[in-house]
């Protein structure tokens, strides 16, 4: 599993937050059918369900494609910062 950290600091009031992004590497659900990514955002988005595709870079690519968005979302309200 991958982690990044990032510090948020809240646009209007200034509060931080730090949030720690989480994907694990693609494996199987059914050997040579499906594959899947487990992702979260912690705290915001802990109870992701697993991220599904035909084959393990299908899936990858879904779950980045997830947490891209919901990195934007965040950044809407938190001025974000990488660690």
């Amino acid at each position: 599993m991958i982690n990044i950290v990032a510090t948020g600091i809240n646009k209007n009031d200034k509060t931080k937050l730090e949030i720690t992004i989480y994907i694990s590497k693609p494996y199987w659900t059914i050997q040579g059918e499906e594959a899947a990514c487990d992702v979260k955002i912690s705290p915001l988005y802990e109870n992701i369900s697993p991220i599904h595709g035909i084959v393990p870079f299908q899936a990858l690519k879904l779950a980045i494609d997830l947490l891209d968005n919901l990195i934007g979302t965040i950044s809407n309200k938190y001025d974000l910062t990488y660690h």
